[in-house]
């Protein structure tokens, strides 16, 4: 009777085993190339630098769309990012304006991501500060307006976005781009190119202090030579694309309280190691967002504090073990010793 029991379960099981294995293989669809206009900040009086970047290139070899923007905007000159090969932008500089690339003769597909064009604006007179002005991309399927190197027709995702006009802060002389509100500052870009970059938590101009909350959406993206970057523990927001593209940038420390990062605010940032400290508030948001990260004292990688790590950290400071030297420093004075073997014996203890 119990063997009669067993076969019927195993019977019911192979069965089960066949029929999943027939299903036909669905395959992860892969995200689709994107144009999106890089949103920037402006005073009234001047001129802007808008960007184009082209991300999650699955490889091309033609592409053509046009650009609208405001009736506010004077189109000057288009600068071309290189990284699609030979191009043949409109000589009519009118919205919309067409860039087109083609590259007919290449074997192989560019799959570079990173700034495609950069549109130079000059503002109407009739501007005012907290004027959002828009620059949209229209990509049109079909056409041959996107080839890759088998004459295959792609299909792109284009995204709008915005010149905001602003206010200078006088009296702030740093290499930044702000938008203020009341009495925060959103650090939205940057005015030059520099390696090394330290924001401070707060800024005073005219006898007002005005504190950093935010890093806008796009504020750094494509900023490939920022190496190093240091944020302020005043910072809770982190926008959509705020580092996107910055291939040099290898580690950047999480401030505790960090409630929001957007999507894609570290996309194609290939080197990049981001650190945070267990238990902040940004441990919370690190882990909703998806975003891989490593936690300070997690000498183990099990991506939580415990003996094994104080076990690692007595090997380091003993016989000199190899371990992630960032990970080790915990209380950040650029030293390992035992003040971190502290620090994660201390975390153990609130753990249990």
């Amino acid at each position: 009777m119990i063997m009669k029991y067993f076969k019927k379960i195993f019977s019911v099981l192979f069965i089960a085993v066949i029929i999943a294995a027939a299903q036909p293989y669905i395959a992860a669809e892969e995200p689709l190339p994107e144009i999106r206009t890089l949103s920037t900040v402006c005073e009234a009086d001047g001129t802007v630098s808008v960007r184009l970047w082209l991300s999650k290139n699955t490889g091309l070899v033609s592409l053509r769309f046009n650009v609208e923007y405001s009736d506010k905007l004077t189109l000057l000159s288009v600068t071309d990012g290189g990284i699609l090969g030979e191009y043949y932008h409109s000589d009519n500089l009118q919205s919309p304006y067409t860039l087109y690339w083609a590259n007919d003769t290449e074997n192989e597909n560019f799959t570079d991501n990173g700034v495609l064009a950069l549109l130079n604006f000059a503002l109407a007179d009739n501007v005012s500060v907290g004027d959002v002005l828009t620059v949209t991309p229209i990509f049109e399927s079909g056409n041959d307006n996107a080839l890759d190197k088998d004459s295959d027709a792609l299909v792109l995702n284009a995204f709008s976005g915005t010149v905001t006009v602003q206010n200078s802060i006088d009296g702030i002389n740093t290499p930044f781009l702000y938008i203020t509100d009341n009495n925060n500052i959103y650090v939205s870009g940057i005015t030059e190119n520099v390696s090394d970059i330290t924001i401070a938590s707060t800024y005073t101009a005219n006898s007002a202090v005005y504190t950093v909350t935010e890093i806008s959406d796009y504020a750094f993206a494509g900023c490939s030579e920022i190496e190093s970057i240091v944020l302020p523990e005043s910072i809770t927001n982190i926008g959509e694309g705020a580092f996107l593209g910055c291939k040099s940038l290898s580690v950047l420390d999480i401030p505790d309280n960090v409630q929001y990062i957007g999507d894609d605010a570290f996309y194609g940032c290939d080197t990049l190691k981001l650190y945070c400290y267990p238990y902040s508030t940004s441990y919370v948001t690190l882990n909703n967002s998806g975003v891989d990260y490593q936690l300070y004292g997690d000498l183990y990688t099990d991506n939580e504090i415990n003996a094994l790590d104080l076990i690692e950290m007595k090997k380091k400071l003993l016989i000199n073990t190899k371990v992630d030297e960032n990970a080790a420093d915990i209380n950040r004075d650029g030293k390992i010793n035992i003040l971190d073997f502290i620090f994660i014996k201390k975390l153990c203890i609130e753990t249990i």
